[in-house]
């Protein structure tokens, strides 16, 4: 049986696009763009999130981007 990256969820990015849901729905439009970029920025692999107390922080931003 093969190994299939495309079955494989990141729970990062499930929790990160429910989180600026949340905030967008609670009229926090800037903490909901604040969200959508550190997701922009994991999901093409120019940083990593970290998380803390079940909060997200940005961490490791890569600076040959």
């Amino acid at each position: 049986m093969q190994d299939n990256p495309d079955n494989i969820v990141d729970f990062t990015i499930v929790k990160l696009k429910k989180l600026k849901q949340e905030y967008l729905e609670q009229g926090m439009y800037e903490t909901a763009a604040i969200i959508d970029y550190a997701l922009d920025l994991y999901k093409k692999d120019k940083a990593s999130i970290q998380w803390i107390g079940g909060n997200p922080h940005l961490k490791d931003m890569k600076e040959d981007w």
